[in-house]
C-alpha cells in the first residue's frame, strides 16, 4: 500500500505504521535500467518494493544498466561508476578517434587499431606486430621488393595533371590547347591500388617533358611509391647545358625561381618549388583517400624528409641540388649528376643515402664526367656491374651496367638508362632494388 507522505509520518510518530512501531519504509526512485540504482528525481515513499523502482539513488545513466555507481570502469569514454570522473586511459589526446585504454600510442595520431601497418619501426596497427613481422604489409615487406614477374598483374591507377590547367600565368602554357591530358609539361601521377603504399613520396626529376620515361615511373609505382614525375620548366636547362654544365646555376634558377644564371629566366611562380606548390594542395584536395597531405602542408611546404628524390640526365643533377639544400630520405641518380666541385661541399643529405646506376658505355661516363661527382658526394669507388650480379649487389652504392635494348632511331647508351624505348626491360631488376632500398640504406 503506499501512503501519502504527510500521513505516513504522523502514523510514525505515533508508532502506528506498517508491521506495528518502527515503519520499514522507503524512498523509492525511478529504476528504468533494472541494475538496482534509481535515477535523483522525483520518489516515492513506501513500506512496500516497487516494481521498476530502487531505494538507492545515484545513478547517472537510467538508460544503461551498465553505468551505476560502484560499476566497473569500461573503455568507452563515459563515466561508467557515476562518481563524476572520466579515468585518464578513456580520454583520445592524440586525436586519432581511439581511446587511450584501446589505443597501443596515444601519443601518436598515425597508431591506433585498423590504421595501415607501414615500413617505420613502430606498430601501426597495434597487433603486436612490427614492420616485417606483420603480414598485413603483403608483398612489399620493408627493405624488399615485389617481383618483378607480378608488375603485368599489378594494378596501378595514373593520372597526369598540366601545371598550366592550375595556374595558365606559368611558362610553356597554351591556353587553347591545354588540358590535363595533353599539355608540354604534364605532371605524371601513379600509385598501386593493390597493395599497402610505402610510407615515402617518389618525386622523378626528369631532363625534358618527361614523357619518355614511363618505365621508370611504372616501376617506382610497383616498388609501392605514391609516384610523382614533375612537368617543371627545365627546357631552358637542357637546351643550354652544354655551356656551363658542371655549375649548379642554371638548377638553382630553375628549382627556386631565383635569379643565379644569366643562361636562362625561370620566374619564381614558374619554379619546380612553385609547380609542388600548386599541384600538392590539388592532389590532397582531389584524392584525399591518397594521404598527400603526408608529403606537404600549406605551413611548411614539402616534406622533404619523407620523399625519395630520382632523376635521370640533368634531372639526377637537379636531384642532387635539392638533396644538397634539404635532408631527404633517398636519392637515386640515374645517369648523373653532371656537376663540379661543388657536390663536395656539403649536404644536407648524408651520403649514405645517394645511389647511382649508369651505363658503362655512355659518353659522360666514359669521360670520367660522372665519377668524380659521385666520389664527390661521398659514394666512393666501389661498383658493381649489374649484368654479371643479383641484388643486393653487395650494397654498393654505385652500379654499372652495359644492358641497351634501342627500339627506336636516336637510341644511344645514355637513352638507355632512362627512355623507355632504349631501356632494357632486365633493368627492372637493379631499378627495383634500387628504388625499394633508398630509404632504408642508413640512419645519419
Amino acid at each position: 500500500m503506499v501512503w501519502p507522505m504527510g500521513l505516513l509520518g504522523l502514523l510514525g510518530l505515533l508508532g502506528l505504521g506498517c508491521g506495528g512501531s518502527t515503519p520499514p519504509c522507503a524512498r523509492w526512485y525511478v529504476d528504468a535500467d533494472a541494475d538496482g540504482f534509481g535515477a535523483p528525481g522525483p520518489s516515492i515513499i513506501s513500506c512496500e518494493p516497487l516494481e521498476g523502482h530502487s531505494p538507492e539513488a545515484g545513478d547517472c545513466d537510467d538508460g544503461d544498466g551498465l553505468v551505476h555507481p560502484g560499476a566497473i570502469e569500461s573503455c568507452d569514454g563515459r563515466d561508467s561508476d557515476c562518481d563524476g570522473l572520466i579515468p585518464a586511459i578513456e580520454h583520445d589526446a592524440d586525436g586519432d578517434g581511439v581511446l587511450a585504454c584501446d589505443d597501443c600510442d596515444d601519443g601518436d595520431g598515425g597508431v591506433f587499431p585498423g590504421a595501415t601497418e607501414s615500413c617505420n619501426a613502430r606498430d601501426d596497427d597495434c597487433d603486436g606486430l612490427i614492420d616485417d613481422d606483420d603480414p598485413d604489409l603483403g608483398e612489399l615487406s620493408c627493405g624488399s621488393c615485389p617481383a618483378p614477374g607480378a608488375l603485368d598483374e599489378a594494378r596501378h591507377e595514373r593520372m597526369t595533371i598540366n601545371p598550366c590547367v592550375l595556374d595558365p600565368t606559368i611558362g610553356l602554357c597554351d591556353p587553347a590547347r591545354d588540358t590535363h591530358e595533353r599539355g608540354r609539361r604534364l605532371h605524371r601521377i601513379s600509385w598501386r591500388t593493390d597493395a599497402v603504399l610505402r610510407d615515402e613520396l617518389f618525386l622523378f626529376l626528369p631532363p625534358g617533358p618527361g614523357d619518355q620515361n614511363q618505365n621508370i615511373l611504372t616501376w617506382a609505382t610497383h616498388a609501392g611509391y605514391r609516384v610523382i614525375g614533375l612537368g617543371w620548366n627545365n627546357a631552358a636547362i637542357v637546351q643550354e647545358n652544354a655551356t656551363d654544365p658542371l655549375q649548379p646555376d642554371m638548377h638553382e634558377e630553375a628549382l627556386y625561381g631565383i635569379d643565379t644564371s644569366p643562361l636562362i629566366h625561370v620566374a619564381p611562380e614558374d619554379s619546380a618549388l612553385a609547380r609542388l606548390d600548386m599541384l600538392m594542395p590539388h592532389l590532397i584536395e582531389t584524392t584525399p583517400q591518397m594521404g598527400w597531405d603526408r608529403y606537404w602542408s600549406p605551413s611548411e611546404g614539402m616534406r622533404w624528409d619523407r620523399v625519395v628524390l630520382a632523376g635521370w640526365s640533368d634531372g639526377a643533377t637537379a636531384s642532387t641540388v635539392l638533396a644538397r639544400d634539404f635532408e631527404v630520405a633517398g636519392v637515386v641518380l640515374i645517369s648523373g649528376p653532371r656537376a663540379g666541385d661543388w657536390v663536395s661541399e656539403g649536404s644536407m643529405t648524408p651520403s649514405c643515402r645517394y645511389q647511382s646506376i649508369a651505363n658503362s658505355q655512355e659518353r659522360m661516363y666514359v669521360l670520367d664526367v660522372l665519377s668524380p661527382a659521385l666520389v664527390g658526394l661521398g659514394l666512393g669507388l666501389d661498383e658493381v656491374d649489374i649484368d654479371t650480379a643479383v641484388p643486393p649487389y653487395d650494397n654498393v652504392q654505385r652500379l654499372t651496367t652495359a644492358k641497351f635494348d634501342f627500339r627506336e632511331p636516336g637510341c644511344d647508351y645514355h637513352a638507355a638508362m632512362g627512355n623507355t624505348m632504349c631501356m632494357s626491360d632486365d633493368l627492372i631488376v637493379p631499378y627495383l632494388h634500387l628504388f625499394c632500398t633508398s630509404p632504408d640504406r642508413c640512419t645519419p
